[in-house]
């Protein structure tokens, strides 16, 4: 009976572990998105180009699928006054405008080529792995322990 649950729980703490591991790589990414944001300035900018990328999302089901993610190449004016352009660096699955419309932006007055669309921020983004790595690890550690409450009670119970 130990050997069994040993295997159950080896079994259970392995996903557990991953779950925490995309819990905390979400958080990291949520961290950054939103110091981002917060020293983050608005600018009204002009999309110049419409280049695109091939993204692996994963689905429901466990299955990745390939998705067109778009990047757009913007053109604005820093509140310095400085000319630039620059790819946006979250891209989202369909164009928030097309080449020549105004599009609002939130730029990095330290390093104005880090550029992110207002609808694109990151943050929604890096919240899924947090909340399904978190309800998942949890729920694994919930199964963790009823298993060990299982195999204690079994091995002090007398035979």
């Amino acid at each position: 009976m130990a050997a069994v649950g040993i295997v159950i729980v080896l079994m259970l703490i392995i996903p557990a572990l991953l779950l925490i591991g995309l819990a905390v790589s979400g958080g990291t990414r949520l961290m950054a998105a939103r110091r981002f944001v917060a020293s983050a300035l608005p600018a009204e900018a002009m999309v110049v180009g419409l280049p695109s990328r091939m993204r692996r999302v994963s689905s429901g089901s466990g299955v990745s699928v390939p998705v067109r993610y778009f990047e757009p190449v913007v053109r604005f004016q820093t509140a310095q006054g400085q000319l630039v352009e620059a790819r946006v660096e979250v891209g989202t699955p369909t164009p928030s405008a097309a080449i020549g419309q105004l599009t609002p932006i939130l730029y990095n007055p330290l390093n104005p080529q880090q550029v992110r669309l207002v609808e694109a921020d990151g943050r929604i983004g890096a919240t899924g792995p947090v909340v399904v790595g978190c309800l998942g690890a949890a729920f694994l550690v919930g199964m963790l322990l009823c298993v060990g409450l299982v195999i204690m009670t079994a091995l002090s119970s007398p035979s």
